[in-house]
């Protein structure tokens, strides 16, 4: 861009109105009676006034604003700006950081640090997916100035994943909730209202035995223990081997250190078959991480020529291997840890540990006879 044309004499509204903008260059204006006021005419012919001065040795320039304010109200702005020069502050860098404050970047990380961290268990897939799809597009933007209409902007590059397309939606939504209700960044409205989810069918993705005989060898030590518990797979990442006593697998429902809390808040108790309880000290020596299972898990199936499968499609097929050997939807529930508001949950206080011992040793009794070979996959067995 070529350099601006730089003059200097009395600025007047009159002089101001009579100029002609140079099409190739901005031109300056610096008044002659007012130090630090400048006017500059753009090639667009739009003309605007800015202070002018120096912070620690640096020149800094500050926006003012339109022409059509008038050259006296423009020398009064000025002169305050110099007046905080001389108290010792920056305006140009104190208007900056006042921006970056409004931004949907400072507001995500203010949910997150405040709100998130300490209410929603699943904060990290969430700040996941809006540093992935959302920050690269609104990050900059004020968030009380974001409309429906960027969010669509936004949802539209992953209109193809509906899966990733939900989730960003409820985490864009999420922070906007936050701020209206803590009144925090003018914000007055969520953007995300009346914009449609994806609808999503219902996920149906059980191993059959011939597909678990496939797997197995190659499964590392989280995968195995979430096909053999039906725990979920961030549980099982984050077992500890001081919650494994006497076989059984305790689960805190609140978080303590490492361990992230049961999803439902509610203490849980696994009893471990002799398979799973071989592989806990081996798991967490190695503790595998949830994204190298993930990896893995995703070119064995690819490998085998089989369907696709993820680490709940394992939780599922337990779950349903429970079904299948007759111990019924309440077992499952129960190993599960689903959440039970029945009014019957109320009154039975039993803890049925010796019950759900019996069926994760089915359960592990039945996967290593279809490893070996000696389970067929149309096997029914009952109580």
């Amino acid at each position: 861009m070529p350099r601006p044309l730089r003059d200097r004499r009395r600025l007047t509204d009159r002089f101001i109105r009579s100029l002609i903008p140079d099409p190739n260059r901005p031109t300056l204006y610096y008044d002659a009676d007012q130090r630090g006021l400048v006017l500059i005419v753009h090639p667009s012919a739009r003309k605007s006034f800015s202070a002018y001065y120096r912070c620690g040795g640096r020149a800094r320039w500050l926006r003012i604003g339109d022409a059509s304010i008038g050259v006296d109200e423009a020398r009064g702005h000025v002169v305050r700006v110099l007046c905080q020069v001389a108290e010792g502050r920056d305006p140009a860098a104190e208007r900056r950081a006042d921006r970056r404050a409004d931004t949907f970047a400072a507001l995500h990380a203010s949910y997150v640090e405040l709100h998130a961290r300490r209410r929603n268990r699943s904060w990290r897939q969430a700040d996941a997916l809006i540093r992935a799809h959302v920050l690269p597009h609104l990050g900059r933007m004020r968030a009380s100035a974001i409309a429906r209409g960027d969010v669509r902007l936004v949802l539209a590059r992953v209109d193809d994943r509906p899966g990733i397309h939900n989730r960003t939606l409820a985490a864009i939504s999420a922070v906007f909730s936050w701020a209206i209700r803590e009144e925090v960044a003018g914000v007055r409205e969520n953007p995300c209202r009346l914009i449609r989810r994806h609808e999503m069918r219902s996920r149906e993705r059980v191993l059959g035995d011939r597909e678990v005989a496939l797997l197995w060898p190659s499964l590392d030590s989280t995968l195995r223990l979430i096909l053999l518990t039906g725990a979920r797979p961030g549980e099982v990442v984050a077992l500890r081997v001081e919650d494994v006593r006497d076989g059984v697998w305790s689960m805190p429902g609140e978080p303590t250190g490492l361990w992230p809390g049961t999803k439902n808040k509610s203490n849980h108790r696994v009893p471990l078959s002799e398979p799973a309880a071989a592989i806990v000290v081996e798991h967490v020596a190695r503790r595998p991480r949830r994204r190298a299972s993930e990896e893995l898990l995703k070119r064995l199936w690819a490998r085998c020529g089989i369907p696709k499968v993820t680490p709940h499609d394992l939780r599922r097929s337990f779950a349903t291997l429970v079904a299948r050997l007759g111990y019924g939807r309440q077992a499952v529930n129960r190993l599960l840890n689903h959440a039970d508001y029945s009014v019957g949950s109320v009154y039975d206080r039993y803890g049925y540990e010796a019950e759900d011992r019996r069926i994760v040793d089915a359960v592990g009794r039945h996967i290593a006879a279809v490893v070996e070979g000696r389970a067929a996959d149309n096997v029914v067995r009952l109580r």
